[in-house]
């Protein structure tokens, strides 16, 4: 491995007032990704990475709370003794680091996918609920009451006026039935 894609984020510090620089993870060209500990994300502690040129850019590219930039950084022998044992394994101050796995990335955007087909879900629910009103407002009939000496005869009008609309579906017959 030549190289490595350390993503630094703009963090809260401990007291939650200000704000400190962390790298959040490091990647590798291979495509997997390893996650730091909180400890150990404060770039005070990555005193490599700080004497880097492209330090200087990182902090000028990132300046506000949970901004974050993924930056590949070309190992020179400091960095691979220090990110790399002699096996290739990643670490960071003497601690292997975990290895975030492909399952929990698609789990979080399996979660974040059910959310957004719940919003949608919703939200079509709304507009059918909307355009349902709107729909029955057309029909040629009153809602009926207790005026009404017929029931029967309602409901056969009440069944024209959704052919006369092509509603088929009998939950919707049921929804616009409730607005009558």
């Amino acid at each position: 491995m030549d190289r490595l894609q350390f993503e630094f984020t703009m963090m809260a510090s401990n007291d939650g007032k200000s704000n400190i620089l962390a790298i959040t993870s490091i990647s590798t060209e291979e495509g997997k990704c390893y996650v730091l500990p909180d400890e150990l994300k404060p770039v005070t502690h990555h005193k490599y990475i700080t004497k880097l040129n492209t330090f200087s850019k990182i902090k000028n590219s990132i300046k506000k709370r949970y901004q974050s930039r993924k930056i590949w950084i070309k190992l020179d022998e400091d960095l691979k003794k220090t990110y790399m044992d002699e096996e290739g394994n990643i670490q960071s101050l003497d601690q292997y680091l975990e290895e975030m796995s492909t399952k929990q990335a698609i789990g979080n955007d399996d979660s974040l996918h059910q959310i957004l087909e719940k919003l949608i879900e919703s939200t079509t629910k709304k507009e059918n609920q909307h355009n349902l009103k709107h729909i029955s407002e057309k029909f040629i009939i009153e809602k009926f009451t207790s005026k009404n000496p017929n029931a029967m005869q309602w409901i056969e009008n009440f069944e024209k006026e959704c052919k006369r609309f092509n509603i088929t579906k009998d939950e919707t017959r049921i929804d616009i039935l409730r607005l009558f």
